[in-house]
């Protein structure tokens, strides 16, 4: 009978801790579909938009491009394009779906070797992560070459425990598919696989020798067909790419915050102690994970070493280079929680309280609440996303805008309920350094789309799409000069500025001055004296007389 009780008690308490991983996929799926379809497509998620404009699907295939854009996403971004029409939910929809898969598989893959309590743990770090967040929100390809460099280890242990062809082909599927989504996760994803043949030689275990053999071909074949044409035909664009960086003594501590996702020294503190905890427990308790986690983490910081590309002297970079190391961190720091989750546990408190007060407090003194104000359709600003410390912030704010007074209009939108109007902010110039409408927004919190104001008929010049093409269906882009088009859309009011270069502090060539004041002209003409002019902004109203909200 007490053997009977003490089966139930602990199949009880594997239900709670599922439970509570999967309630954290539900948290993290929440905070990462946040007001994800009103983001405005800007900066580095314009390279596949220009790359797809322009070229065909085998120049796509073919190439790594300049800007790098992320071959696999540009060709399904073509095809969504050449049949349902691309929008922003086509763009993000797969990046937030391997953000949240990275949530759920991580851990589950995980649980076996680490314990529930450490998995649960894992997984509500995971979910609340700033910058994991960040990148499942951002249309470019860092979540999904993450998911794959996290799951080449994870899986590359659970082959070897088990010997199951499921898990080889996870790990051949990650070890092919995370450099064709981003080349630099190569050595993360290949070192697990050298970590089982120095395991197989060491051991002397011929019985996996031919499986593995067969591994490593497959994955070779697999890497010469996706990136092999584009490095046949383009054999200088590695060397355009690398030798490029140069890591400074002040970038450490900034990309250090953004890597454990707070600028508060207690919270660093804690967590640094966490990690170094934990990493130690693991050692002792799941040394194949924690071992394979170490060879690929190593590998990805000397191939980073050797390559050296583009723009390390940036916190932002550096953390987007060496992010395959993050999920490790955090499952080091998740050991230390579960360790004293599990205590907890025995004494009779509820499964998960440890990991949930810590994730809590962790997530108040950390950046989110503060990014995902409602509403905000630029959480991916980079006066958000650069650095995380409140100094950082205002002082780059204050750098966009020249430290300039605010036009008395955005009070007047502040006075009215939060996301009771919809604001027209016009013209668009997709790098974060050339637009502050998010500074605007923070201030008056309400709607924000982004208008266009050359011709409909005109092509691609630099920061615009032409609408009028079907193969577009955006729904934060709009023409400015659809009136009918924008007042069916639900917009009040239209801010056309009109000395942009003036309001910005930017040493970037800002053109496309003209059609701002022949937009303006138009709808002077059409509408008659605007409702707010000073000397930077004219603000139309396309629903005069009609009470703000009721439009």
């Amino acid at each position: 009978m007490a053997a009977t009780d003490g089966s139930g008690a602990r199949e009880r308490s594997e239900r709670a801790w599922a439970f509570l991983l999967g309630l954290a996929v539900v948290a993290g799926a929440a905070i990462r579909l946040d007001q994800l379809g009103a983001q405005v497509l800007a900066d580095d998620e314009w390279h596949a938009l220009r790359a797809l404009h322009f070229h065909g699907y085998g120049w796509i295939f073919t190439n790594l491009g300049v800007s790098d854009h992320c071959i696999p996403l540009t060709l399904l971004y073509r095809g969504l394009a050449d049949t349902v029409g691309l929008s922003e939910w086509g763009m993000r929809l797969p990046v937030v779906a391997a953000g949240i898969a990275l949530v759920a598989a991580g851990p589950w893959l995980a649980r076996r070797a680490v314990g529930a309590p450490t998995a649960a743990a894992f997984a509500w770090l995971l979910a609340a992560s700033p910058v994991l967040v960040y990148f499942s929100r951002y249309a470019r390809p860092y979540s999904l070459a993450l998911l794959c460099a996290t799951v080449a280890p994870l899986a590359a242990a659970a082959w070897w425990t088990r010997g199951r062809r499921g898990d080889a082909l996870a790990l051949g599927a990650a070890a092919v598919l995370g450099p064709w989504f981003h080349l630099t996760v190569l050595p993360a994803v290949l070192a697990p696989l050298g970590g089982l043949v120095v395991l197989s030689l060491a051991r002397r275990d011929r019985a996996r020798w031919g499986a593995l053999a067969l591994l490593l071909l497959g994955v070779a074949a697999g890497l010469a067909a996706l990136l092999g044409p584009p490095l046949l035909a383009n054999p200088g664009s590695l060397g355009d790419k690398s030798g490029r960086g140069d890591v400074q003594p002040e970038t450490w501590l900034p990309a250090l915050q953004l890597f454990l996702g707070s600028a508060r020294p207690a919270a660093l503190a804690l967590l640094g102690l966490g990690v170094v905890a934990g990493a130690v427990q693991l050692a002792r308790t799941a040394p194949l994970v924690a071992g394979l986690a170490a060879v690929s983490s190593a590998a990805q910081v000397a191939g980073l070493a050797v390559a050296n590309p583009y723009a390390l002297e940036y916190p932002m970079p550096l953390v987007r280079y060496a992010l395959p190391l993050l999920p490790w961190a955090l499952l080091a720091a998740a050991a230390s929680l579960g360790a004293l989750d599990a205590l907890a546990a025995r004494r009779g408190t509820p499964a998960g309280v440890v990991t949930l007060v810590a994730v809590g407090a962790l997530v108040s003194v950390g950046p989110l609440p503060s990014i995902h104000f409602r509403p905000n359709a630029f959480t991916n600003h980079s006066l958000y996303q650069h650095q995380y410390d409140d100094e950082h912030r205002a002082s780059y704010g204050a750098y966009l805008r020249r430290g300039k007074p605010w036009p008395a209009f955005y009070d007047e939108l502040a006075a009215l309920p939060p996301g009771s109007v919809t604001v027209v902010e016009a013209p668009w110039y997709y790098p974060w350094p050339r637009i502050f409408y998010n500074l605007a927004q923070e201030r008056h919190r309400q709607h924000v789309v982004v208008g266009f104001v050359g011709r409909p008929a005109e092509p691609i010049a630099g920061d615009e799409l032409p609408l009028d093409d079907p193969r577009y269906a955006f729904r934060n882009f709009v023409d400015v000069r659809d009136v009918d088009g924008l007042r069916a859309r639900g917009v009040r009011y239209v801010v056309l500025h009109r000395r942009l270069k003036g309001e910005l502090r930017t040493s970037f060539d800002l053109p496309r001055i003209q059609p701002v004041v022949d937009r303006i002209a138009e709808y002077r003409e059409r509408l008659g004296e605007p409702h707010f002019e000073d000397r930077d902004v004219v603000v139309f109203d396309l629903a005069p007389g009609t009470p703000p909200g009721a439009e």
